[in-house]
């Protein structure tokens, strides 16, 4: 499997490139962030960095059901669902207000960056499976993974300007949520029709790993086999040299 072959890979790739760029650009936003959401809710930053904490829990959910993903959904419907799970994080978020009964509470902010590490724990796993079976993959690695670097670099300074100009921190995950909601339409077109065409892709990948674990198997084997023979020989009594020198002084 090439860039080009499938041609849609093309697409594909610039696709979860794109996407990329949407995750970094989240990802390095809570960071910058951080004093104006302990204002906002009136929190130390033990509580305020329970959003971290729940992003890392989203991830680790998702890796628990990883390989279970694509079987269940397909590929282009594992990375629709890893978008959608994130435009819910970014529509609970944005939906603070400068009134204080309408504002979201805290715990509503916890449970949508559960949210969204589960959704970037999803796209992230995906793209990678992807980009990593193409032929020269390490060329299109750098660039999906440069992309996030890219948009992690932009959001703090987009964010501390926003912030800066007095517009309420809360405006900056509508931002997002477009960015994301574009990245989600992109990925959707792209991937349709993905597991028909990289299927016999897929099928000589998984041919080659059922091959090397029967021939690691029959090494394994083997060595067992061989081991178990030397065991069972009756060993030789002969002599050692220290007792034929004791035997025959000169």
């Amino acid at each position: 499997m090439s860039i080009s072959n499938p041609p849609k890979n093309k697409w594909r790739v610039f696709a979860c490139i794109a996407l990329f760029f949407g995750c970094g650009f989240s990802d390095a936003a809570p960071g910058a962030l951080l004093p104006t959401i302990e204002s906002y809710y009136g929190i130390n930053y033990s509580i305020a960095s329970l959003i971290w904490v729940a992003n890392a829990g989203g991830f680790i959910i998702i890796a628990c059901f990883s390989d279970k993903l694509q079987p269940w959904f397909d590929r282009r419907n594992s990375l629709v669902l890893g978008c959608v799970l994130c435009c819910i994080m970014y529509a609970i978020i944005s939906s603070g207000a400068d009134h204080p009964a309408l504002v979201v509470k805290y715990p509503a902010i916890v449970f949508a960056f559960l949210l969204g590490g589960a959704g970037f724990g999803t796209l992230i796993s995906q793209c990678n499976v992807f980009i990593s079976r193409l032929e020269g993959s390490s060329l299109y690695l750098s660039y999906l993974h440069g992309s996030y670097g890219i948009g992690a670099t932009i959001s703090p300074l987009v964010v501390t300007t926003m912030v800066g100009r007095g517009i309420p921190w809360h405006y900056f995950y509508m931002i997002l949520l477009g960015i994301m909601i574009a990245n989600c339409m992109n990925i959707y077109f792209a991937f349709t029709g993905a597991d028909k065409d990289l299927l016999p892709w897929e099928e000589s990948v998984t041919a080659g790993f059922d091959r090397d674990t029967s021939d690691d198997r029959s090494n394994n084997g083997f060595a067992m086999q061989t081991f178990t023979q030397a065991q069972s020989q009756p060993q030789q009594n002969t002599p050692s040299d220290m007792v034929l020198a004791l035997k025959n002084p000169v």
